[in-house]
């Protein structure tokens, strides 16, 4: 030891502080909890070990609830007005979020039915609230003189008066 000078004679050796173990003392290894199932037998398949996955994704089930949500967001932050893009977005979030759930109910992978499930009914939702929307604005456009009224509250009236006409045209009464 360069350069330390030996402690003053009357003084005991220094403490290790509380919570600590005394200078030299050995650490026992970290034990690390690995799950059964992510170990890798040789030979288990044909990949080399570099290679193995230990679980099947379902990427079908992201896809789903990635375009359901985004479906949702957009029609709610643009407040209905984007229905145009909402209903196609929300379509593809049902069709694949339902591809995904049926993965995973076939056996094909194990992972993210709650996913695929929640795509596929926040696509639903979108779709039947954005296709209210959509026949609002074209009854809007259809019958203008119904949905100006001058009052700056939204009632229900000049949606029912626009249908009731649209009605009365179809059938001739």
């Amino acid at each position: 030891m360069h350069g330390q000078q030996p402690p003053p004679q009357g003084y005991p050796p220094p403490q290790a502080p509380a919570g600590y173990p005394p200078p030299g003392y050995w650490y026992p290894p970290v034990v690390v909890y690995r799950d059964p199932h992510e170990y890798y037998v040789v030979g288990q398949d044909d990949q080399p070990g570099y290679l193995h996955k230990p679980g099947r994704d379902n990427p079908k089930a992201i896809t789903g609830f990635s375009f359901g949500i985004c479906a949702l967001g957009l029609f709610v932050l643009s407040g209905g007005i984007s229905f145009l893009v909402s209903i196609p977005a929300a379509i593809v979030g049902i069709v694949v979020g339902k591809r995904g759930m049926n993965a995973v109910d076939t056996g094909e992978t194990t992972k993210h039915r709650r996913y695929a499930k929640a795509g596929f009914v926040t696509g639903i939702v979108t779709v039947s609230l954005s296709s209210f929307m959509a026949v609002t604005f074209i009854l809007a456009a259809i019958f203008p003189d119904e949905f100006e009224s001058g009052d700056s509250e939204f009632t229900a009236l000049p949606l029912v008066a626009a249908v009731t006409r649209l009605v009365r045209f179809v059938t001739g009464a």
